[in-house]
C-alpha cells in the first residue's frame, strides 16, 4: 500500500464511521454518542475558564469547535444523521487541530534552532574577532620593540574611543603573551617567537601557530599549512591596523614598549 493510499483511507475512515452510524440508526449508539456530546460541552466549559497554558489554548479550541458544531446539527430530526454527522466532524476537527499543532511546534522548533545557531555564530565570530586583535598587539609588540631596542617586552592597548584605550595585556621579554583579565591578574595565552612566529597556547605544553609579522609590520594570519592573508599591520610608532578591505584599514590599538 504506498502512502497516497494510505492518506486517502484516513481521510475517509471519518465519514466511514459517521455514515454507519446514521445508516444503523441504532439507539445504543446514538444515546452513547449524546452522552459523549453531554460530557464535550461540561469539559468544554470547564477549560474556557481554566488559567492553564495546555487546557486553554490546546484543548479548549478543539473542544469548542466541536460544541459548536453539536449546536449546528441540534436541528437535524433524524438522530442517526444528526450523531453521524457529529462523529464524523469530531474526528476531522481533532485530525485537523493536531496537524496545526505539529506544524506549530515544527516551526518553533525551526527558529529556536536558528535563533541558538546565530548566537553560536555570533559568539565564534566575536571569539575570532578577539583572536586576531590579541594576534595583532602580541606580533606588533615583538616587532615593534625587538627591531629597534632588541627587546620584546611590551604592553599593548586596545582602542575603544577616539582619545580612549584600554590596557589589554602585555609579552615578556621571553616573548610571552599575556591577556590581562582584571586589575592585578593575567593569563599566558601564547607567545611570539625571535622571527615574530606568532604561536596560541592550548594546553599547559600545547600551542599552534597561529600567523606572523613580517619586518615591515605587515600582520599575517595563518590560514593553513603553506597559506596566510594578511589581515592588519603595525606603524613605526607602534599603532595597530586591521586590514577591513583591499586599500581600507581600522586603527584598533597600539603596542608600547616596556622599558628595560
Amino acid at each position: 500500500m504506498t502512502e497516497t493510499t494510505v492518506h486517502l483511507v484516513l481521510l475517509v475512515i471519518p465519514s466511514l464511521v459517521g455514515g454507519i452510524v446514521a445508516a444503523v440508526n441504532s439507539d445504543g449508539f446514538n444515546d452513547a454518542t449524546e452522552r459523549v456530546e453531554a460530557w464535550t460541552r461540561l469539559r468544554q466549559r470547564g477549560t474556557s475558564v481554566s488559567k492553564g497554558w495546555f487546557f486553554g489554548y490546546v484543548v479548549n479550541p478543539v473542544l469548542w469547535m466541536i460544541v459548536k458544531f453539536c449546536d449546528w446539527t441540534d436541528g437535524f430530526s433524524h438522530r442517526g444523521l444528526k450523531n453521524g454527522a457529529r462523529i464524523a466532524a469530531a474526528l476531522y476537527l481533532i485530525a485537523a487541530w493536531l496537524l496545526i499543532l505539529y506544524v506549530a511546534v515544527m516551526v518553533v522548533v525551526a527558529v529556536v534552532l536558528l535563533v541558538v545557531g546565530f548566537y553560536v555564530a555570533v559568539k565564534i565570530i566575536g571569539s575570532f574577532g578577539d583572536s586576531t586583535d590579541r594576534g595583532y598587539e602580541s606580533m606588533a609588540s615583538s616587532s615593534a620593540s625587538e627591531s629597534s631596542h632588541g627587546s620584546r617586552s611590551s604592553r599593548s592597548y586596545k582602542k575603544t574611543g577616539m582619545f580612549t584605550e584600554d590596557e589589554t595585556g602585555r609579552t615578556d621579554e621571553d616573548g610571552r603573551v599575556f591577556k590581562k583579565t582584571g586589575m592585578f591578574t593575567e593569563d599566558e595565552v601564547g607567545r611570539v617567537d625571535i622571527d615574530g612566529t606568532t604561536f596560541k597556547k592550548t594546553g599547559m605544553f600545547t600551542e599552534d601557530e597561529t600567523g606572523r609579522t613580517d619586518e615591515d609590520g605587515r600582520i599575517f594570519k595563518k590560514t593553513g599549512m603553506f597559506t596566510e592573508e594578511e589581515v592588519g599591520r603595525v606603524d613605526k610608532d607602534g599603532r595597530v591596523y586591521k586590514k577591513t578591505g583591499m586599500f581600507t584599514e581600522d586603527e584598533t590599538g597600539r603596542v608600547e614598549r616596556i622599558e628595560d
